[in-house]
């Protein structure tokens, strides 16, 4: 009987453990897709819509998300800056997009969204992400 509980209870922690990540990773997609559609409708604002994002996951920390854009290769025949690098970071409720200044080294804020608490945003959210 000792024994089956200790199977039991390891097999619960092993489950529990197992949810955790899913609902972190759940939270970068979402975080990941308000990141990027933020810098796409800035890229859009400044008929830039030919530009491709990345995300830079060697920069990449808990608290903030490097990515970068760059104009397709046969789009324009105009000078242009080869690539634009942003920062995206959160901060509680709080999305902020900032632009890289490659010379100078500093971030320009160029967006800010505030989210509405948990609970409202997953009555709003018309969508479910794909759990792993």
């Amino acid at each position: 009987m000792y024994h089956f509980f200790k199977i039991t209870l390891l097999g619960s922690m092993l489950t529990l453990m197992g949810c955790e990540p899913n609902s972190m990773l759940a939270a970068d997609q979402q975080r990941h897709l308000i990141c990027k559609s933020l810098i796409q409708g800035f890229l859009n604002t400044q008929q830039l819509a030919h530009y491709q994002i990345t995300q830079n996951t060697a920069d990449q920390t808990v608290a903030q998300i490097r990515y970068v854009a760059q104009p397709n290769t046969t789009q324009t025949l105009m000078p242009q800056q080869q690539k634009l690098s942003f920062l995206c970071t959160q901060q509680a409720q709080q999305i902020a997009v900032r632009l890289i200044d490659p010379t100078a080294g500093q971030a320009q804020m160029i967006l800010t969204l505030n989210l509405p608490p948990a609970s409202h945003m997953k009555r709003l959210t018309a969508y479910a992400l794909a759990q792993d």
